[in-house]
This record gives C-alpha cells, structure tokens and sequence, in this order.
C-alpha cells in the first residue's frame, strides 16, 4: 500500500495524469449457453435484461433477442438466452444469399421506442421498429461520410439518451483524407467523428447533423502483411456523463492461422473535453487474443454496449465477438465470446 501510495503521490508531482484502468474479466463461451455461432456485431440493451444483437452475415436484416444475466457483485455472465430473431427480407442480397447491407452496430433510441441499426454495405444508419421492421425513417448521413474504402465504413454507433445525441465514425480513414492506416501506412488516421442531434421544440424527435470532430486512430502495431490485417474503430458506447467508450481492434491473420492475433483497446473520450474540433482519447484497457496450435482463444470483440451497474455502482460493459460463423475446422475453430469489462 505504501509503494502504491509513494508510487501515485510521484506521478502527481511530475504532473503525470493518474489514470484508473478497466478490467476485463474472463469471457464466456457463448456455446455455454446454447448460443448458435453468427457474425455478430453489434448489441444495445433495451431494458428487462433483454438486448438486441445484430449479425452482420444473415439473410434478413433485424436483430437477434438476448436475455443476458449478470452476477450483481462481480459482472460475469450468468446466463444468456436467445429468444429469437426479429427482421426482414433485406433489399438486396448477395451470392451466398445473404443482406448486402452488412449491419454493423445496433442502439436504443428510447425517446422513438425504436432502434437504429448502421449498415456497412449502404453507409447509412436506418430506424427499426421492435418487430424488426424498416420505418421509412433514416439519420442524414452528410456525403461526404458515404465516400468509404470498401468494408471500413459505419462499425461504431453510440446513442446518448440524456443528451439525445447520435455519434459514429468510419473504421478507419476516408479516401478523401488519404491512404488507409495499415502496416505499410503505419500512421494516426484521422476519423470524422460525426454528431446527430435532436431538433429542437420537435415533439417528433428528428435528428439532425449537429457537430463533427476528429478522433484520431491508434497506428497499428503489426508491421506484417499476412493474409489479412484489419484495423479501426469497430464500437461506441455512450456512458450518460458526456463520456464515450470507444473500442479499436486490430487484427492479424497470418498466411497459415497459426501466429494470428487480435488486439482491442477501450478508449474513453469526454466530449464536454474536446480542443476545438478535436477530440482526445484515454486508454482505459486493452487485452490480445491469439490463435496458436497450442493455444486458440483468438475473439475479434466489434460489438459493445452497457451492461447492469454492480451494487458497489461500477458500471459494465458487455462486448461480443465475430468468429465469422465458428470459422475453421474440427478444433481449429473461432469461438463466440462474451467478455464483460468493468469500470
């Protein structure tokens, strides 16, 4: 306690900010609890310990029903139930017969009743009702925000019911503002940070683009070309107090698997702290996966949201992972994962 203490009481008067970190705690097998494997993306509470989930490789658009339970002290998972999905035909489908629309995030939007999903394929960010139905309704995405690198576009949705504000960004840079961050362009992206309000004296609840920052992205750490390296932002959570939860993964998939690594960090981002147009960015955690011959508890997490408040008032997160349908064979195989992180 005295180390701890001299060691904190050191940091203060070099002026170093002490900062009080996250912790993750071990996942959950979703197959534990007769979870089916899916694509799974994005999740957002809606009250009765019920959760909407969406997939981004399915053949109707809509969300998944989960019913997750928590330990009130610690945060683990319990217990999670599927109570089935809710959607529709999509517009367009693909080869494999499945949505074009690549829904990536998922949120609650208590003041409509009504849920928006941001679709990857599309670039835009479309109202649902609860019986998993297109309302006609739509947030105005700015043109310049449509203009994506294929596949790096809408991942993040985040929605603070307080406020009544929107926000998202693209996974990585815009075309516009230059080449993607990758191993052989090892630099900060700049990411638009885009604002959705509501309009004022409008009992109809409509949003409108508000503000926009710049959100810069970690350079990735990898410096390998393997059979695929994927970095960005993938997930927001709005936490109610002017902060958001930004989650960035990067992951490495060697020529031949084995080696393969994911790494998600959390950022926390005050908004009633941003320096002009720009927004700055906290780590609070990070973990690695990896996928070895030996060792297999590879997770690429892209879906987050709030989870209960424990009774000590530590708030939760709930993340869950996209093992592409269980990819692989016999052992050798992705797994869907739950991980709380508590705050």
């Amino acid at each position: 306690m005295l180390r701890r203490i001299f060691h904190t009481s050191l940091l203060f008067l070099l002026g170093i900010t002490v900062l009080q970190a996250a912790t993750p705690l071990t996942p959950a097998n979703l197959r534990w609890f007769n979870i089916p494997s899916a694509n799974y993306s994005g999740i957002a509470p809606f009250g009765n310990n019920l959760y909407a989930v969406v997939s981004d490789t399915e053949p109707l658009d809509g969300y998944y029903v989960w019913e997750i339970l928590q330990d009130s002290l610690t945060g683990q998972v319990v217990e999670v139930n599927n109570r089935g999905f809710l959607g529709q035909p999509p517009l367009d489908v693909n080869g494999d017969g499945n949505s074009v629309r690549d829904e990536e995030d998922i949120i609650f939007c208590p003041q409509r009743n009504s849920f928006f999903i941001c679709g990857e394929g599309y670039q835009d960010i479309i109202e649902i009702d609860k019986e998993g139905k297109r309302t006609g309704y739509e947030l105005p995405v700015p043109t310049k925000l449509r203009a994506i690198y294929p596949n790096y576009g809408f991942e993040a949705l985040a929605y603070d019911s307080i406020r009544q504000e929107f926000y998202t960004t693209t996974e990585n840079i815009l075309p516009a503002d230059g080449a993607l961050t990758s191993p052989s362009n090892p630099v900060q992206a700049p990411l638009h940070l885009q604002v959705f309000s509501a309009e004022k004296n409008d009992s109809t609840h409509q949003f409108v683009p508000s503000r926009e920052y710049i959100y810069h992205l970690d350079a990735p750490q990898n410096r390998k070309l393997g059979q695929s390296v994927t970095h960005g932002v993938v997930a927001m959570t709005a936490l109610g107090d002017s902060r958001i939860a930004v989650l960035e993964r990067e992951a490495y998939i060697s020529q031949y698997y084995s080696g393969s690594w994911v790494i998600n960090k959390i950022y926390l981002v005050n908004m009633d702290e941003a320096v002009g147009t720009n927004v700055e960015k906290r780590l609070i955690t990070q973990w690695k996966t990896t996928f070895t011959l030996v060792r297999n508890d590879w997770a690429n997490y892209e879906g987050m949201c709030l989870g209960r408040t424990l009774v000590d008032g530590r708030q939760t997160l709930i993340l869950v992972s996209d093992s592409q349908a269980g990819y692989g064979v016999g052992p050798f195989r992705l797994h869907d994962y739950m991980r709380i992180v508590v705050l």
